[in-house]
């Protein structure tokens, strides 16, 4: 297949700020307390990574949520809005230039 698919959905930030590696590490980037920064820097390593692998990439929605900046060519698989709210995700992924996937009508909760 092209596609990787990286994953970033529901990343736990209280989990980063309970750990004193990530907070040296955050320090030490300048990051503050922004943990979208980190996660922001941990996405674009790794499409950057798979990008020399010569592969397509896809990432859920919360990063772009979170208010991380990806690479232009970033697929973002858009799975949160159910029935009446997709439409708003999809645009609001769409207006920052990103392609994208929807998902969100396949949830088997979601199909009536």
């Amino acid at each position: 297949d092209h596609y990787v698919h990286l994953g970033g959905d529901e990343v736990s930030f209280s989990c980063w700020k309970s750990n004193p590696a990530v907070q040296a590490f955050m320090d030490k980037m300048s990051f503050g307390t922004d943990f979208a920064k980190l996660e922001q820097y941990y996405m674009q390593q790794l499409l950057d990574i798979v990008g020399k692998l010569d592969r397509g990439y896809i990432i859920w929605q919360e990063v772009i949520d979170n208010g991380a900046k990806v690479q232009p060519d970033t697929v973002v698989e858009v799975w949160k809005g159910g029935d009446s709210g997709w439409q708003k995700e999809m645009d609001k992924v769409t207006g920052q230039g990103y392609k994208t996937l929807l998902s969100s009508c396949w949830y088997l909760n979601y199909i009536s």
